[in-house]
């Protein structure tokens, strides 16, 4: 899965969740807030191979940090 990063989200404020995404087809490490809205999706459901629920926990893991809880 190819993750990209949108050049007009780079001003966005960052999460500090970095990230493997290609911007202008270079890779580089980014901010989830710069992906685009289809990369973040398919981001979120990269943990959910082991059924439904196995990538719950860790999106509301990634929700929290967002939000600035521990």
């Amino acid at each position: 899965m190819e993750l990209v990063a949108d050049p007009n989200r780079l001003d966005m404020p960052e999460t500090g969740i970095k990230i493997r995404a290609t911007l202008d087809s270079k890779w580089g490490a980014h901010d989830i807030t710069h992906l685009t809205k289809e990369s973040l999706l398919e981001w979120l459901k990269s943990r959910d191979s082991d059924g439904p629920d196995a990538g719950k926990n860790w999106r509301e893991q990634v929700i929290l940090l967002c939000f600035g809880h521990d």
